[in-house]
């Protein structure tokens, strides 16, 4: 005995009613496995998409990394260089400070030598023998 059945609204197969339990199962089996490709088929493409999508997201934030060491290299060269520009400006004036206060320290003492508030001792060269003559000729004179 064979019956038609109605799968979809525009389709109609006819099968045998002794297996027609059996065709049924494979039947629905096979839309299984289909669906399930399907939905493997869609998770795939899903999950290359995602990774691509991933892939871009590293990609800019090695070169916001690059960027930012390149900024980051910069001001520290420039925080560098303004520090020893500092430091050799604060050299320098200390430099000419402490000339300046040499040139005022001579200038006191030369202004003192002239009123005669600091006495000039001239230097005189004093060898063993002038010391030892100078010292016979105070003893000897005693």
């Amino acid at each position: 005995m064979r019956l038609i059945l109605p799968l979809h609204p525009w389709r109609v197969v006819s099968i045998q009613t002794g297996s027609s339990i059996e065709q049924k199962r494979i039947k629905d089996e096979a839309r299984a496995i289909e669906l399930r490709k399907r939905e493997e088929a869609k998770v795939e493409q899903d999950i290359r998409a995602a990774e691509v999508k991933a892939d871009k997201i590293v990609a800019n934030a090695k070169e916001e990394a690059i960027k930012m060491m390149a900024y980051a290299a910069e001001e520290c060269e420039k925080g560098i260089a303004d520090s020893h520009t500092q430091a050799e400006r604060a050299k320098a004036e200390r430099e000419e400070m402490k000339r300046r206060e040499i040139a005022e320290l001579k200038d006191r003492a030369e202004q003192m030598k002239i009123t005669g508030e600091l006495p000039f001792y001239e230097k005189e060269k004093k060898g063993m023998g002038t010391k030892v003559k100078h010292a016979l000729a105070c003893h000897h004179g005693a």
